[in-house]
């Protein structure tokens, strides 16, 4: 029991008790706090991002059609000779076919 006494007086004289006690403190409580910091960080990140890819997709891929509508176009004698033509053009929520 006295050796492990004179142990222990000599570490404190030296500041190597007080330096491992530090590191056990830090290995105990401060790095799995600092570390869950660190993960909840990268995992809001990670949301973040996956919330703008799914944003951006739906936006590229929208599920409502576009409306057709009909302009007509004026007879050239060079292309048509004579014949009417009706182009159908694919627009969408600007001019609605049934006003």
């Amino acid at each position: 029991m006295q050796e492990d006494v004179d142990i222990v007086a000599k570490k404190i004289e030296s500041g190597q008790y007080f330096s491992e006690a530090m590191s056990w403190f830090h290995a105990k409580f401060t790095k799995p706090r600092s570390e869950l910091s660190f993960l909840t960080i990268i995992a809001f990140i990670a949301i973040l991002a996956l919330l703008a890819g799914f944003a951006t997709f739906s936006e590229i891929f929208p599920l409502a059609p576009g409306q057709n509508i009909a302009i007509s176009q004026p007879v050239t004698p060079k292309l048509f000779k004579n014949q009417a033509t009706l182009l159908m053009i694919h627009i969408s929520n600007i001019w609605p076919m049934n006003m």
